[in-house]
């Protein structure tokens, strides 16, 4: 058993790290992600800003540094829609980036239905500018990693989308270079 837990590291799907997971649960961070997406699909909206809040203060720092690094080295973006196994594992290794979008866009989602526009528009320009995130799309799969491929999706593309849409709505300005950008 020993053997083939440590030969699934040089696999896709990290027999270790799943077994962990069934026993200990996910990560601390996988968790508040989970719950940020929870309270997100139930429209507790106050809650989905108290929480997406909890994990930009976490990931602010480390998540900007992934996305600088990327940009300095014009790594190439990683792609929306199917990717193979490996191009997943590479995705989910910047963890702390794409959390952090996914926290911008979950918080300028629940800034929008409060009627919060100013601050909604904020959060979506922090989004915006975080190029290299992606967002794991479980389509049923449980655990991270089982699926056959992952299924991703940009949050800067759909956040420049949603504050194309808020700025129409809203009579605001939807460029975010003229208030300086986002939080």
């Amino acid at each position: 058993m020993a053997i083939l837990l440590v030969a699934s590291n040089f696999t896709p799907i990290r027999l270790g790290e799943t077994l962990a997971v069934w026993i200990l649960g996910p990560p601390e961070d996988e968790r508040l992600m989970s719950t940020a997406w929870q309270d997100y699909r139930e429209h507790r909206w106050n809650d989905a800003v108290s929480d997406s809040d909890t994990i930009i203060k976490r990931f602010r720092k480390v998540g900007s540094k992934i996305e600088r690094d990327l940009e300095q080295s014009n790594a190439p973006f990683p792609p929306d829609g199917s990717a193979g196994p490996w191009v997943t594992i590479d995705i989910m290794k910047r963890d702390p980036l794409n959390f952090l979008a996914a926290a911008y866009w979950i918080n300028g989602q629940a800034f929008e239905q409060i009627n919060q526009p100013e601050r909604a528009r904020a959060a979506y320009c922090s989004c915006i500018a975080l190029k290299y995130a992606r967002i794991w799309d479980p389509h049923g799969w449980i655990i991270r990693g089982w699926a056959p491929s992952g299924i991703f999706w940009s949050p800067s593309e759909r956040a420049e989308d949603d504050l194309a849409d808020l700025a129409r709505s809203k009579n605001l300005d939807g460029n975010c270079e003229s208030k300086g950008g986002g939080q």
